[in-house]
Order: structure tokens, then C-alpha cells, then sequence
């Protein structure tokens, strides 16, 4: 019996052209004036030959007044408005797209929201003082007023909590927070709802923890969701675990030797996902549902084995291969965030890894439906500059985090759009 897994509901989107409007039927030609026939016309002036004075008579009554009705038919045709297209009115409902992000502890997320130190200063790094330094990048994550999260999540506890945080009502949410050694302790999702600073960030609920999540959902959602007239929505579901490698707990079936635990729970998760999305999101009932994309961030634990490292490239492509043949989704857009977090002046396989995550991307096979981001440039330095001392979780800078997030969801929207424009 598989493993029970993160069996969330979403909604997944995918954008329905506009059915195309019968086609015009043109009018071969207007009713054409009725007049009289040669040989009639020719009888009408045979009669009158022997009469003089009824040949004018003749003239005027019938062609003159044939004329007139021709004249009258072409005006009424140059006044006539144009023809319009049948209308149909339109009862879709807008599709969600679904974005799983998977991975390991970085994917889980670990920048600290909000962190003091002794003297109750807001440490370096955290949200709450990017917000403050930085306003114009991440003053639009700061709500004017307090929110009640008891009615925009649902976890196993249901704790009463305030957030003065921006509710993205147009992006939902999913994770597991499953069990750090068990990936078959959870059969549902601890928490789901609308995404916010410190949803689905940490091991636990409400930890006050933030990953790439968030910047994702603000790009995507910024992207797929532009139209405010339309009731768009979009999906995230998070399906990561810590301490996790590629090389053992995720490899793929293709690498050979024994599948990974997480690998397989993962997989299952997904498609659980989607059996019961309305279970967990009723509002996406009735909706069309489509996997759009999956992100990836992962490679701490393989980055400090030499030869997880040296296998991450082959199992990274076998990765991919295989995740699109269990989901049936043989093109699905694939952007992966590399694991940027450390220096190689402290530890060399880093470059290793990263080469290898960027390398795949520029495969032929993948082309156009891969990419990678690099994040070297995300990094930040630790304390005092960050609120953690954590190199393997980017100092827990939040900044690091979202700079992933959004990098990670735009490199998504480009493949996306690519992707549509070529399967319309």
C-alpha cells in the first residue's frame, strides 16, 4: 500500500482559450429588384409602336420606376449596420493552476519573520526589519490592519492568532509538515489556506517562519492573476522534508538501486493532492484543475557528500525524467533554485552541486522547459547582517528567502507562457 501523504485539494488552473464565435454567414446578394423581363418589355413597346403617345407613358412607368428601386436597395445597403457575431454568454469559470514546490529544508523554509534580540531590537535580516529598510521592495507585505487567521487557514490546532501581514486572497496554499523522519506519519496537509508571511514556513505551524513560498506566490500571482475583473486564483502545494538528499531519501527510480522513500511519498502527495482539492478548498469547485509547474530546491545534504556530489548531475536529470513520466505530464515546467547558501571557500563540492543543478537546465531535451536560477548572489552574511547563524538555511535571512521565491516564481511564469503560447 503506498504511503499515506500530503492529500491536499487544489484547484490547478489551466488557461481555456475563449471559444471562437460562429462563423459570419454572409448573404449571397439582397433580394434583387423585381422587373420586367426582356421579351415582356419588348411586348409593352410592340403594342405601343403604332402609338406614339403611349411610348413615353411606358418609359416612365416601368424602367423608370425600376431604376428608382435600385437606387432606394443600394442606399438601403450602404446604411445597413454591420453584422455582429452571435454572442454567447460566457459561464466558465477562471482555471487554477497548480504549483507543488518540493525539496528539502530550504524549500521548507527557515527565515525568521520576526526576531529580537536582548534589548528588543528587531535583528537584522528578519521581515519585520526589511520592512523597515527596505519599504519600497517589501513595505506591500505589511497589512494596515490586523487579520484573524482562523478565517483564511486551518491546521491541527486551531489557534486563534492576528497577523497585520497582507493576505494574498488570489493565491492558496497547501503543506504537509510532515514528520522529519516518517514521510508516511501525515495523511493530510497540516495547514491550507491563503498565502501570508509565515504560512506553511518551518517544521511546524505557526513556527513564524518563512521560505521561498512567499516571493513564489507574490510573482506568479502577480502574473497569472493581473485581471482583477476575473475571480483568478492559484495554487501552491509544498511538499518538502529536511536533512533530505537526492542521492538517497529523493533518488529517482531511473538512478537505479533502491527508489527513495521520499521520492515515492512525494509522488503519491501530488496525486492526492488533486483527488481531494475541494475537500480542503471547496471556493475551487466546479473549476478546471491543471499541474503547471514544479519547483525544486534541495542539495545541502548532497553538497557535503563527495559522492552524492558527483552523482547530483545524473540523478538530477533522472529526477526530472521521472517525476514527468509518474505525473503524466511529459513537458511540465521544471525551475529549480541551486544551492547557492555556502561559499566554495568553505566547502568546495558546493560548486560541484551548482554546476550540476545549472547544467541540467541547458540539456536538449529540456530545453525551454527547464531552467535554473542561480542564487549565489542571495546570499547574505551572517550575523550581525542576518538574524541566524545557520550557513545550510541562508543565515535564516529572509531577504535570501525571498529573493529565491521570486526569482524561482518569474523563471516559472516565463516557462509557463512559453509553454502556452506552444499549446494553445
Amino acid at each position: 500500500m503506498p504511503p499515506a501523504v500530503f492529500a491536499t485539494t487544489y484547484t490547478l488552473h489551466h488557461m481555456d482559450l475563449d471559444e471562437l464565435s460562429q462563423p459570419l454567414v454572409e448573404n449571397d446578394g439582397l433580394a434583387a429588384a423585381a422587373r420586367p423581363s426582356h421579351d415582356a418589355l419588348e411586348q409593352d413597346v410592340s403594342v405601343c409602336s403604332n402609338e406614339e403617345d403611349r411610348k413615353v407613358p411606358t418609359l416612365v412607368f416601368i424602367v423608370v420606376p425600376t431604376i428608382s428601386l435600385i437606387v432606394v436597395l443600394f442606399i438601403a445597403v450602404l446604411c445597413m449596420p454591420p453584422a455582429q457575431l452571435p454572442t454567447t454568454p460566457n459561464n466558465k469559470k477562471s482555471p487554477i493552476r497548480v504549483f507543488v514546490l518540493a525539496g528539502q529544508s530550504n524549500m521548507v523554509g527557515h527565515g525568521y519573520v520576526s526576531k529580537k534580540d536582548e534589548a528588543g531590537k528587531e535583528l537584522n535580516g528578519t521581515l519585520e526589519s526589511l520592512i523597515n529598510t527596505q519599504p519600497d521592495q517589501f513595505g506591500m507585505l505589511k497589512s494596515k490592519k490586523n487579520v484573524d487567521e482562523t478565517r483564511l487557514l486551518s491546521s491541527d490546532e486551531h489557534d486563534v492568532v492576528s497577523s497585520s501581514w497582507t493576505v494574498r486572497t488570489d493565491v492558496l496554499i497547501a503543506c504537509n509538515y510532515q514528520s522529519f523522519d516518517d514521510p508516511k506519519d501525515e495523511e493530510t496537509p497540516k495547514m491550507h489556506g491563503n498565502l501570508f508571511a509565515g504560512m506553511c514556513g518551518g517544521d511546524e505551524p505557526h513556527q513564524n517562519h518563512m521560505g521561498p513560498e512567499l516571493g513564489f506566490g507574490w510573482s506568479v500571482g502577480d502574473a497569472f492573476n493581473a485581471n482583477k475583473a476575473e475571480d483568478n486564483k492559484v495554487l501552491l502545494a509544498k511538499i518538502a522534508w529536511g536533512g533530505k538528499s537526492l542521492e538517497v531519501d529523493f533518488r529517482p527510480p531511473s538512478s537505479g538501486g533502491s527508489t527513495g522513500p521520499y521520492y515515492t511519498t512525494m509522488i503519491y502527495d501530488i496525486k492526492s493532492f488533486f483527488a481531494n482539492v475541494e475537500k480542503f478548498f471547496p471556493e475551487v469547485h466546479g473549476r478546471p484543475v491543471v499541474l503547471s509547474g514544479f519547483g525544486w530546491h534541495q542539495g545541502w545534504n548532497d553538497l557535503i557528500d563527495s559522492t552524492a556530489a558527483a552523482d547530483y548531475e545524473k540523478n538530477l536529470a533522472n529526477f526530472i525524467r521521472d517525476v514527468r513520466k509518474d505525473l503524466n505530464v511529459s513537458d511540465l515546467p521544471i525551475a529549480i533554485a541551486s544551492s547557492g547558501m555556502e561559499s566554495i571557500k568553505t566547502n568546495e563540492k558546493v560548486e560541484e552541486v551548482v554546476h550540476a543543478e545549472i547544467a541540467v537546465a541547458k540539456y536538449p531535451e529540456f530545453n525551454g522547459t527547464v531552467t535554473t536560477v542561480d542564487t549565489r548572489g542571495f546570499r547574505r552574511k551572517p550575523p550581525p547582517a542576518s538574524p541566524g547563524d545557520e550557513i545550510y538555511h541562508w543565515y535564516n535571512n529572509c531577504e535570501s528567502y525571498w529573493l529565491i521565491g521570486t526569482s524561482l516564481g518569474n523563471a516559472m511564469v516565463e516557462l509557463v507562457r512559453r509553454r502556452e503560447k506552444s499549446n494553445p
